[in-house]
């Protein structure tokens, strides 16, 4: 686990560099993996968000650069070690289905879903229990109002991390639209969709909410960095 969590942290920050360096970022781009509080969170528990968040930057580096099926492929690992990291699939899906592009949609959505389908089926099988919301899903913003009661009575160390993850959301709702990239904009918004309609079980420990949408932060450092860096009058993808 220590050395997954190792692999997921370099790809993470390869990524966002090439990602960055792509849209004439600033070096700080880095900030994003490096200095975002859930990336380490996730390092220091050993859970797979940082695996995951590795691979899906990965694959959209990898499709950015025309190594299609490479960037698919780690797309489904990412979907494969945590499945909410198929939004990154889906925002780039849909990036490319409003570019015209509808074949190469069609193949990062069939690609991403269909080894978490088959896995899913799997645990289905064999388990008895595929993959389930199991309540961590309510209507927007009521998981963020419920849990915000008890936040102070969990000690400012908790506090301060679930304060840093509205703080993420507030700013990924406001920061793509001035990045000039829409592609950005495709990859953020579906994290911001799934931060709203979480539930009081995501948002009741700011260690556990800071570290499941610890990419709301890295889209932001990675939307300031192309705003600040890129001096193109041109929209970057």
């Amino acid at each position: 686990l220590i050395v997954w969590s190792a692999v997921g942290l370099g790809l993470s920050t390869a990524a966002v560099v090439d990602l960055g360096a792509g849209w004439g970022a600033r070096p700080w781009v880095v900030a994003g993996v490096l200095a975002n509080p859930g990336v380490w969170l996730s390092v220091q528990l050993l859970t797979p968000d940082v695996l995951a968040l590795g691979l899906a930057l990965g694959g959209v580096a990898l499709w950015r650069r025309g190594i299609h099926w490479w960037g698919v492929a780690a797309l489904a690992l990412a979907a494969l070690a945590k499945d909410q990291y198929l939004l990154v699939a889906a925002g780039l899906a849909a990036w490319e289905w409003f570019r015209a592009h509808r074949r190469e949609a069609l193949i990062i959505l069939a690609g991403a879903v269909a080894p978490l389908t088959v896995w899913a089926i799997y645990l289905s099988a064999t388990l008895g229990e595929g993959l389930t919301p199991r309540g961590n899903f309510s209507l927007p913003l009521v998981g963020i109002l419920d849990a915000a009661g008890g936040w102070a009575d969990r000690g400012s160390g908790d506090l301060t991390f679930s304060l840093i993850a509205v703080g993420g959301l507030l700013l990924a709702g406001v920061v793509p639209f001035f990045a000039r990239s829409t592609l950005l904009r495709w990859l953020t918004w579906p994290w911001v969709v799934l931060a709203l309609v979480s539930s009081g079980w995501v948002w009741n420990l700011g260690n556990n909410s800071l570290r499941v949408f610890a990419p709301l932060l890295t889209l932001v450092v990675l939307g300031l960095a192309i705003r600040i860096g890129s001096r193109s009058p041109v929209e970057p993808a």
